[in-house]
């Protein structure tokens, strides 16, 4: 969902941003930041980094770039022109969007450019492996629940006539696409916010390496960061990841010089009815929230992979989802409902610094 996930921090002053405002189909409410980079923002400005910060994809956007003056601030014009390219091309509210377009089609084909063809393939393709465990189709289910108001948080559960329903109008098989068009099966609506917030990022890194290949920085929206170099050309980047009960703790520390780093969690959008907490990430299956996992980290190369991963596996569950993690050679941290932490193979390695 769009509004998900991972909330990654590069500087201390994210950690308290807050917005509660929608954006595409899933709309975040800032009520919490999971992940943040231990390096503070007047430090980087200090160091030879320029940096800058704007409000897109409902969350703040930061770009820093190594350098100074017009070099880097071109660059960084660069990178926030792609991510605002993305946001208005699948922002399913957006009349003019091709996502709302598709979902008004009325089960009629609608014509798809390549760029959108290979995101919708991609996510069909996390579908597949987890089992549908990660399924775009979700937005009629998300409007249900009540996470796609504008300005109120949801205070009770829809009935479970109108949630089977909706799992009956839903899924991956619900979708014909062909190489230059698509078309919904049922009264489905696509929602691409696990999987888009990343691709818009890894975009961005791709059109500023096109004019500087040896730039170092980072892109941090709202939390799904993709880190580009090693900080000052010689250090990892250290990246807290944030206690999923605690505001202001980190519950562990990742060093990285490069790749991407995502996260999902129950405390990013969410509401309590009857002392229970009901979180914006659904479990296809079920039609209610997932509540296998309150946190899933997971660090890739691509931000697109990261984003879809965390997803993926915090439906899943420590379980399945360490297992899936493994299976595919992605590294990754799960915690679960008694705050018990699964961890990859591999996860160690990026917790020592290198």
């Amino acid at each position: 969902m769009w509004n998900r996930d991972s909330k990654v921090r590069i500087e201390k002053d994210n950690n308290r941003t807050r917005r509660n405002k929608a954006w595409q189909l899933s709309i975040i409410a800032f009520s919490a930041i999971i992940l943040l980079i231990a390096l503070y923002t007047f430090n980087v400005r200090r160091s030879g980094y320029t940096v800058r910060r704007e409000f897109l994809l409902d969350t703040y956007v930061t770009i820093a770039v190594n350098g100074k003056g017009s070099n880097a601030d071109k660059l960084i014009d660069i990178g926030f022109s792609e991510i605002k390219r993305i946001d208005e091309k699948f922002n399913p509210l957006n009349e003019k969007s091709i996502l709302y377009k598709i979902n008004h089609a009325a089960g009629k084909w609608v014509k798809i450019d390549k760029e959108t063809h290979d995101l919708i393939e991609r996510s069909l393709y996390y579908s597949n492996i987890s089992n549908d465990a990660f399924d775009i189709t979700l937005g009629r289910l998300i409007g249900l629940w009540g996470f796609y108001s504008l300005s109120s948080t949801p205070t009770s559960i829809p009935s479970k006539d109108d949630i089977s329903k909706c799992i009956a109008s839903y899924g991956a098989d619900k979708i014909e696409l062909e190489k230059d068009r698509i078309k919904l099966r049922s009264n489905c609506a696509l929602d691409l916010g696990g999987i888009a917030k990343g691709y818009a990022v890894d975009m961005a890194v791709l059109r500023m390496k096109e004019n500087a290949p040896d730039i170092t920085g980072y892109v941090d929206a709202g939390g799904d960061i993709r880190i580009m170099g090693k900080k000052y050309g010689t250090l990892p980047w250290s990246v807290g990841i944030r206690d999923p009960r605690s505001e202001d703790k980190s519950i562990d520390v990742v060093y990285l010089k490069g790749g991407s780093i995502a996260t999902s969690g129950d405390y990013e959008r969410y509401f309590f009815y009857k002392g229970k907490r009901y979180c914006h990430i659904f479990d296809p299956k079920t039609g209610f929230p997932a509540t296998k996992a309150i946190s899933a980290t997971v660090i890739s190369k691509n931000l697109v992979d990261a984003d879809a991963l965390a997803t993926t596996v915090f439906v899943l569950g420590p379980i399945k989802g360490i297992q899936l993690l493994n299976q595919l050679g992605v590294d990754g941290m799960i915690i679960d409902k008694d705050k018990k932490i699964y961890k990859t193979k591999g996860f160690e390695y990026y917790e020592k610094r290198r």
